[in-house]
């Protein structure tokens, strides 16, 4: 066995580092939720399975994102994974202001309410159990927010 390298303090250039990450195929998923305003929502990347049992999920956000903000405030929302076909709804959720949905086609999901997008690839109903932020400060500061999953389809 190769004796480990010790640790360097060396400085990754943000571009190169992008593009290293870019190699790693990613899905994108919808995170929305609705309040007295309407539908918000936000695309996510970072979405991962946590647990079976009890059904779990995960995705990390920029937590001072106001999408991020008027969707985790009711405590409840959806996550939509998306088809390849739909890069359009991926460019909308990834916008700053608007209306996201004014061209998304979309029903109440079963239990919140939230947003299930038609022709989503699966949907899941969450409750929010907690959100860790991270130790950055500024608008990218994230966090992860693991979820419990209340009600799931992949189902048209």
């Amino acid at each position: 066995m190769a004796d480990r390298a010790e640790p360097m303090d060396l400085e990754i250039d943000p571009e190169e580092f992008r593009t290293v990450l870019g190699h790693f195929p990613t899905g994108v998923t919808v995170v929305a939720g609705v309040d007295d305003d309407g539908a918000h929502g936000l695309a996510v990347g970072s979405f991962f399975s946590v647990s079976l049992d009890p059904p779990l999920v995960g995705f990390c956000v920029g937590c001072e994102s106001r999408s991020w903000g008027r969707i985790s405030n009711g405590g409840r929302f959806s996550v939509n994974v998306l088809s390849e076909h739909q890069a359009e709804i991926s460019k909308a959720m990834a916008k700053r202001s608007g209306d996201k949905f004014a061209e998304v086609d979309w029903f109440g999901a079963p239990v919140t309410g939230s947003p299930w997008i038609t022709d989503a690839v699966a949907h899941i109903d969450c409750d929010l159990e907690h959100t860790y932020q991270g130790e950055t400060t500024g608008s990218s500061s994230p966090g992860c927010c693991p979820c419990r999953c209340t009600a799931a389809s992949t189902a048209p």
